[in-house]
């Protein structure tokens, strides 16, 4: 699968349990298998609105794939995405555009008026997101694609590129499955 910069690849949700927002997306729109993850709680930084985030006790998500758009599930009670949890169980947050020139991606949605709301940076991820409700209803996740290539050599991009494989050839069973096991399967030195 190809990571074209510019394009919205991914439909991010918030969800109150990762578990029964998973069981709705498989029952009622067929996608799976979603991969689940707990982020290491001290393996990322987050910024909301300019002031540093502590105090994040729980950050979950989950991956899975619907045709060629990946479906990310996220229960988390980061203030970045809290503000959202309004009164459904499973709320839209964002669309996620790759982007290969990134600060001027950045620039050019400031200069517009729509400011970065969040940030999030891990050792091989930058994101900001934008503020882009007032124009579209939503966030946009923008993603720095360069980033995530230099510091892992696109690890992230082959486990994406297995979860879409195994979405395609999905025949239902295991909607459940864990990062970590595809992580040492499709990561795990040759020989």
């Amino acid at each position: 699968m190809v990571w074209p910069a510019h394009e919205i690849t991914q439909l991010g949700y918030i969800c109150r349990d990762l578990e029964q927002a998973i069981n709705w997306f498989v029952k009622h729109q067929g996608v799976g298998p979603f991969y689940v993850m707990d982020v290491p709680l001290d393996a990322a930084q987050y910024t909301f609105r300019g002031t540093p985030v502590t105090g994040v006790t729980k950050n979950r998500v989950a991956f899975g794939y619907r045709g060629r758009d990946q479906i990310e599930l996220i229960e988390t009670d980061n203030p970045i995405f809290d503000h959202l949890r309004l009164d459904r169980d499973i709320v839209f947050h964002h669309v996620m555009q790759m982007s290969n020139t990134f600060e001027q991606d950045r620039t050019a949605y400031e200069e517009a008026g729509f400011a970065t709301m969040g940030i999030a940076e891990m050792s091989d991820v930058l994101i900001h997101y934008i503020d882009t409700r007032d124009a579209i209803g939503h966030y946009t996740e923008l993603f720095n694609y360069q980033v995530a290539v230099d510091a892992s050599g696109g690890a992230m991009f082959k486990l994406f590129e297995q979860m879409f494989a195994d979405a395609v050839n999905w025949d239902g069973s295991e909607p459940v499955r864990e990062l970590d096991a595809l992580a040492a399967r499709v990561l795990a030195p040759a020989g």
